[in-house]
């Protein structure tokens, strides 16, 4: 290749028999290559045609190295058809069309739209078509998806972001493989109801729980959904559990009351509890006169319960570690 390029430049240097590119000649570029692939720039003119056809046959005779035509394609773009005829009888290969591939993938300069991206689309549904015959088990089935089919997303997703629309698409060609064994609209037959409470029964309420640990990291929409019901109240925070008619304590209050009552933020809602009766210090703000009031309407149960308040599913807080449930809010 390093042949080549000096039999380009050389040419390049005849401003009678070539012209550089409009978007090239202050570069004085005239091609790019990289591994075996190559590009050649030239304004679309007759001489320069001949003069790039020229340096192709002299490094054919050099090198032995022959382009070949049916792997090679010309672009030209704001040319007369006539003119074209003229480009293509010179280099004898045949006339190509944006946007160029490149390993598969368009070439572009702006991000790829889901027209640009039919091909990745419709080289997955080929493949999966191709499968279809072979009578494949579920693990076969997920083995390609995961070794095959999702390599090929990946390959696009790292030279470019893929649209959202591709993506969808995409995700239901391989979830109707993976579950119908076929590429069409037919629907999966699988019992999820039934398959989630087997799921329920087989873990541990613990591991449970760490599961809605997870989700209460979302507070904001979760925490308008949970509250508790007080027993012993050594499962719950005084400050940050949602126990109180007015709410989260610490979120209702200004953050003074607690050093005013004598208490601190890790205080557990026990240390006001004796004998399943209140036992708060004696009220000496306004504030404090408004949560004791609040405390009527709290009734204090046998133990400790979480409750979601959108359809009143009960969970008993004994059954979780309560140092963790402590500040859960």
């Amino acid at each position: 290749m390093e042949v080549l390029s000096r039999l380009l430049a050389e040419a390049s240097m005849d401003v009678e028999q070539f012209r550089f590119h409009p978007k090239c000649s202050k570069l004085k570029l005239t091609h790019l290559c990289f591994a075996d692939d190559l590009l050649i720039f030239s304004a679309a003119e007759l001489n320069s045609i001949q003069t790039i056809n020229r340096v192709l046959v002299e490094f054919e005779e050099l090198s032995g190295l022959k382009a070949n035509p049916s792997k090679s394609s010309f672009l030209c773009s704001g040319v007369h058809k006539n003119d074209k005829a003229a480009f293509l009888d010179v280099l004898q290969m045949p006339e190509g069309s944006l946007p160029v591939q490149y390993l598969g993938v368009p070439l572009i300069t702006k991000r790829l739209s889901a027209f640009d991206c039919e091909v990745l689309v419709a080289n997955i549904s080929g493949r999966i078509d191709s499968w279809l015959v072979r009578n494949l088990s579920f693990a076969g089935r997920l083995q390609l998806i995961s070794s095959v089919l999702f390599s090929l997303q990946v390959f696009w997703a790292r030279i470019s972001i893929l649209p959202k629309k591709v993506i969808r698409i995409l995700e239901q060609k391989f979830n109707r493989f993976l579950w119908c064994g076929k590429d069409s609209k037919a629907k999966a037959k699988v019992a999820w109801k039934k398959l989630w409470e087997e799921l329920v029964e087989y873990l541990h309420p613990q591991s449970l729980f760490l599961e809605l640990q997870k989700l209460l990291n979302l507070k904001e929409t979760a925490k308008k959904f949970i509250s508790f019901k007080v027993g012993e109240g050594t499962s719950l925070s005084l400050w940050f559990d949602l126990w109180h008619p007015a709410g989260r304590l610490l979120d209702t209050y200004v953050f003074r009351i607690v050093y005013d009552i004598g208490s601190s933020l890790d205080a557990r809602l026990s240390s006001v509890i004796k004998d399943r009766k209140w036992s708060w210090p004696p009220a000496r703000s306004d504030t404090f006169v408004e949560i004791q009031n609040g405390l009527f309407d709290v009734d204090i149960g046998d133990r400790d319960i979480l409750f979601l308040q959108k359809n009143m599913e009960k969970f008993d807080v004994s059954l979780f570690d309560s140092e963790s449930l402590c500040g859960m809010g």
